[in-house]
């Protein structure tokens, strides 16, 4: 098996044809012989086209976005039997009591998901009936597992960054063609030790009984108690991997029934498009190759549906940035319709009703050259103010979980194929945790519980906010180049003020804001200030973490 590289668009033509992420394989030079024997640039394969007004189409006219459109062609993972920590070994064991073997074969699966909804501490997470619509899932904010042999060191600094929801996937999964458990072993020790529950991609290129053996490997034999999948990998994409719709479909329903005849219980997404692909989901999501139904046992085969998005290419500006987190909105939300109409075919309502997740994602697939602090591709602090938007629109729409591409990548060089949340990490200084970094964990410090509609009057200001019963948290992200803000901000409605969160508290605040910041704001109850934190591209070009100060 070739070991991996760099990774991402930018190292795939092989020998001056452009081949696909999973296609690379083929190429008889490992990976980087093969670029550097053809001595061109890649360029990321094409997918199918989209019309230009229609939501989750790139924004910059490239081809719709995939995260892990590089070569993925190996996870190369430390030996299965490798921990990590105490919890990755001990921790999944003691798990064993809801496992497949535990599991009556013929449950079904609404009885299932009703016994295990209590979240990260007792299996999935179901919304509570009648909230509104407005719970936050604790598996929100979560990162994608790359690349394996470099992720050893950086365990304390994933850990401190709370992610919750870590996918084991992408093109690598897809091509390395799994067929056993052993394959996922040592990434779901990972994943546990630094407080996180595993996301398992099956390949969509082995066959039905792979994938069951798989779940048996790992949750029968192994007592892992894997609660959450994924089948196959962008089977959108035109190129070397590229599936008709049908056979997605049929894939999909007869992994799911066989995964599901080893355990009932497990959550399964499916079919992680490369992007909102209406064409695709209109035939799977309640059309002619629909996932939505049942099997012959009488269990949904799916329960959520999950897509990718990337809305720029190398080619793209900072206005366009500042606007896209709206397209991504746009992009659920045409989803969302698609998934109630199935719910509706299907009789898919309480605990069956199908969740959504974004189980990839960044600003872009390919940095461009221009690609720093001050920039707008991945190392730049805007990228971190996207990355809290996103899982804004996350919150508000409420996804089952929001990914993004990925922990480490491209040996975090900033380079076109470096997409991590984690940068250069040779000695540990500098700019090695980024703005994307830095924006996750601020949220998922303070963030949780149910999601508070807001607005803001000011241009350029972004406000997302969060009430549970302890406190009220806001982040207020201003991205105009170079004004700075004074602001109110009220937290019920009706008041006076330019910034205005519904949480239902009769309180008011003021402050200011610089260019290029973010502050969050926590509130208690009465709508008192007990913690404010500052982050700025300015703090950001120094190496500085945010600043936060307690009352």
């Amino acid at each position: 098996m070739p070991s991996p590289f760099t990774d991402r668009p930018a190292i795939l033509r092989a020998c001056g044809t452009p081949v696909s992420k999973r296609s690379v394989l083929a190429c008889a030079l490992p990976l980087v012989l093969c670029v550097v024997a053809c001595g061109q640039n890649a360029s990321r394969p094409n997918a199918p086209a989209a019309p230009a007004a229609e939501a989750g189409a790139p924004l910059d006219g490239s081809t719709p976005g995939s995260g892990d459109s590089t070569t993925h062609d190996s996870l190369t993972y430390a030996s299965p039997d490798a921990g990590y920590g105490a919890e990755g070994a001990s921790g999944s064991a003691s798990d064993a009591s809801t496992s497949a073997q535990d599991a009556e074969a013929g449950a079904s699966q609404d009885a299932a998901d009703t016994s295990s909804s209590s979240g990260p501490d007792g299996g999935v997470w179901l919304p509570p009936s009648g909230d509104g619509g407005s719970a936050i899932s604790p598996y929100l904010v979560g990162v994608n597992y790359w690349l394996g042999s470099d992720l050893a060191p950086l365990q304390p600094l994933v850990q401190q960054s709370g992610v919750r929801l870590i996918r084991i996937g992408g093109a690598g999964v897809d091509a390395d063609r799994a067929t056993s458990g052993t394959y996922y072993k040592s990434a779901i020790q990972y994943i546990r030790s630094v407080g996180g529950e595993p996301l398992v991609q099956v390949s969509d290129n082995v066959q039905a009984p792979d994938a069951a053996n798989i779940v048996n490997d790992l949750n029968v034999v192994g007592h892992l108690n894997v609660k959450f999948w994924s089948i196959g990998n962008e089977p959108d994409l035109q190129n070397g991997n590229h599936k008709i719709v049908s056979d997605v479909g049929i894939y999909v329903r007869s992994f799911a029934q066989a995964m599901r005849s080893v355990d009932p219980s497990i959550f399964i997404f499916a079919p992680d498009l490369a992007w909102m692909d209406t064409g695709y989901f209109a035939s799977l999501l309640g059309g002619a190759d629909d996932i939505t139904g049942k099997d012959a046992n009488g269990r949904y085969y799916v329960d959520g549906i999950a897509f990718h998005t990337y809305p720029f290419g190398n080619n793209f500006t900072r206005d366009q940035v500042v606007g896209a987190a709206a397209g991504v909105r746009l992009s659920v939300q045409q989803l969302k319709g698609m998934i109630a109409a199935a719910d509706a075919k299907n009789m898919r309502t309480g605990s069956s009703a199908l969740a959504w997740a974004l189980t990839e994602f960044n600003i872009t697939y390919s940095n461009p050259s221009n690609n720093g602090p001050a920039d707008f591709a991945v190392e730049s602090f805007l990228n971190g103010q996207f990355f809290a938007e996103v899982f804004g629109v996350g919150m508000a729409e409420q996804a089952y979980a929001v990914d993004t591409w990925s922990i480490h990548e491209g040996s975090g060089s900033g380079s076109s194929t470096d997409l991590g949340y984690i940068g250069d990490v040779g000695n540990l200084i500098g700019n090695y945790r980024r703005s994307s970094y830095y924006h996750i964990q601020m949220l998922t410090q303070d963030f949780g519980g149910h999601y508070a509609p807001s607005t803001s009057s000011l241009a350029n200001v972004k406000v997302l906010a969060t009430v549970d019963t302890a406190h009220v948290a806001v982040m207020i992200l201003n991205e105009d180049k170079t004004a700075t803000y004074p602001f109110s901000l009220s937290l019920t409605v009706g008041a006076s003020a330019n910034i205005i969160v519904d949480a239902g508290v009769t309180a008011q605040t003021s402050g200011s804001i610089g260019p290029q910041a973010t502050q969050v704001l926590v509130f208690d109850t009465t709508g008192v200030v007990k913690k404010k934190t500052d982050f700025s591209l300015a703090g950001y070009q120094a190496g500085n973490a945010p600043t936060t100060m307690t009352f």
